[in-house]
Formats: C-alpha cells, sequence, structure tokens
C-alpha cells in the first residue's frame, strides 16, 4: 500500500514549522518535519552538527528515529536513500525538454516511499507530514506514483518573510528573489497537480495564526480526518528542521507575534513593494 504523504508546498519562515507542530498532535498524522534536510541530522559525512531530533536528542539516540531506521534497514541507509534529491533531479524539474531521469526517479522514489512507510509505522499514524516546501521535490514524489499524495500551499506575505530573514542575517533581496520564485514554482506543482484531478488548497500564514481552528480544522478535513482539539497546542515531538526559537520557544499555542515590529529601512520597503504581489492561488 502507497504511504500517505500530505506536502507543505512553500517557502521557508513561512509557518510550516507551527504547522507541522500542530498536525502531528493529531493522532492520525505523523509530522515529520523537513524531510528533504534529514541527511544533515544523521550523525555522519552529511551531519551538520547541533541538529538534533525535535525531542532534542541526537537522531541516532531518538527512541523514534532509531525505531525508523530500523525499519528502513540502518540509520546509515536512512541519511542515504529517499531523502534528499540528487542534482540532477532537481534541475531536471525545470527542465521540462529533457527527458525524466528513467533510472534514478524509481530508485528514489521507492526509498522514499519506504522511509514514509517507515515513519508512519513507527508512530501508529495513518498519515505523515512531510513540511519540506521544495517544488521539485513535491513534482518527483508526485510524478514518481509511489506516495498517495495530499498537498497544502502554505504562504506568507513578504514583509513578513523578510523580516523574519533579516533577523537571521540574511539579505533582504535575496529573500525577495528566491521567495518570488518559489512561489511561482509552487504555482507550477498546484496547478498541474489540480489539473491531475488534486485540489491544492491555499492557506496563508496571517490567516493561520487569527484563525487557528478555522484553518486546521480545513486541513484535517482535507485530509479526511475528524477534528482533534490536540491539534491546537503545537508541539515539536520528532519533527526534522524548522526554526528552533518555533520549536522550543516555549510556544503551546498559535498566535500572532507579539514581537515590536520596528519600521523597515527604505530599500527593504522599496524592495517588498517591488516583488511582494499575492501569489496566484491554483486553478479551480
Amino acid at each position: 500500500m502507497k504511504p500517505r504523504v500530505l506536502y507543505v508546498l512553500g517557502y521557508g519562515r513561512s509557518g510550516s514549522t507551527v504547522l507541522g507542530m500542530a498536525l502531528g498532535q493529531h493522532p492520525g498524522l505523523v509530522n515529520l518535519g523537513e524531510i528533504s534536510t534529514l541527511p544533515t541530522f544523521i550523525p555522519g559525512p552529511t551531519y551538520i552538527p547541533p541538529r538534533a531530533c525535535g525531542c532534542q536528542l541526537p537522531l541516532d539516540q531518538c527512541p523514534y528515529w532509531q525505531g525508523v531506521a530500523h525499519r528502513v534497514g540502518s540509520m546509515a541507509a536512512l541519511a542515504r536513500d529517499g531523502t534528499s534529491l540528487s542534482p540532477t533531479m532537481g534541475w531536471r524539474r525545470y527542465s521540462p525538454w529533457l527527458a525524466a531521469p528513467s533510472d534514478e526517479l524509481p530508485r528514489w522514489a521507492a526509498a522514499a516511499a519506504a522511509m514514509y512507510r517507515a515513519a508512519i509505522a513507527q508512530a501508529g499514524a495513518t498519515v505523515a507530514v512531510d513540511t519540506s516546501k521544495g517544488a521539485a521535490r513535491a513534482w518527483w514524489l508526485w510524478q514518481s506514483g509511489e506516495v498517495d499524495l495530499t498537498f497544502v500551499w502554505l504562504t506568507r506575505r513578504l514583509e513578513g518573510v523578510i523580516r523574519s530573514q533579516v533577523r537571521h542575517g540574511n539579505s533582504a533581496l535575496k529573500t525577495a528573489v528566491s521567495w518570488r520564485l518559489a512561489q511561482r514554482q509552487a504555482g507550477q506543482v498546484a496547478r498541474a497537480a489540480e489539473r491531475g484531478g488534486l485540489r491544492v488548497p491555499r492557506i496563508s500564514y496571517e490567516r493561520l495564526v487569527r484563525q487557528p481552528r478555522e484553518v486546521l480544522g480545513e486541513v484535517l478535513a482535507h485530509l479526511g480526518l475528524p477534528w482533534n482539539e490536540a491539534v491546537l497546542t503545537p508541539r515539536p515531538a520528532h519533527t526534522i528542521g524548522g526554526e528552533h526559537e518555533g520549536k522550543h520557544g516555549g510556544r503551546l499555542s498559535i498566535e500572532a507575534s507579539a514581537r515590536e515590529r520596528p519600521p523597515l529601512p527604505l530599500p527593504t520597503r522599496l524592495t517588498v513593494r517591488l516583488f511582494d504581489r499575492v501569489p496566484t492561488a491554483p486553478d479551480a
């Protein structure tokens, strides 16, 4: 049986960490987080210290991920197979005139499906939540047919994204260009999925923090799952990736930040005005 996966399309600093942590509290869902970054959390050649599981244990010491690794063969296999796209698959997503990587895609997709299946079984859930957000990963998972995919497209206005990125030392202009490109790519995947018969709801971070009950209820209904009050209390559990402050900052509810928002510098305001157009919703 194909593993069921809810894939969150979007861009970093758009609220996918809190969305995943909230959904992961539902007994039918297991929140894996940004699974595309999994190799950088597993001690070994690809590890980036001091990354750890959402439970704050190193992945090779976390009982949950130890169980997942056992189901797929080993922790090394978990780091190697089915998580990150190779450069070949990454850029071929945006070169439609080239043939699909026929040799690599089946192997990668089968390994990805095995990983999702193991993660779901280890949690005793029915659906895995993957907040990787990248359009290329979403595209190849969908094209492979190895995973029963459901999509949501999470957006956030550019000003909020830039404020978060600049706080972490990133360039406003680079963020704006990357954000615009990510919205375009997410829209391409969403529209292709819609043409294939899927529904791709778009949810905004601004509405999520303003109306969490309504938005989370819509996502659960999209998955065919009943409402559960636990989703209003997000917790990191065993999530991979995401902002550390968002996971471990003591936040036990979904609400807008109370942090004071100082005026943006003039060049940043001009950047926001130039690039900030609301992403086009998927075609019905």
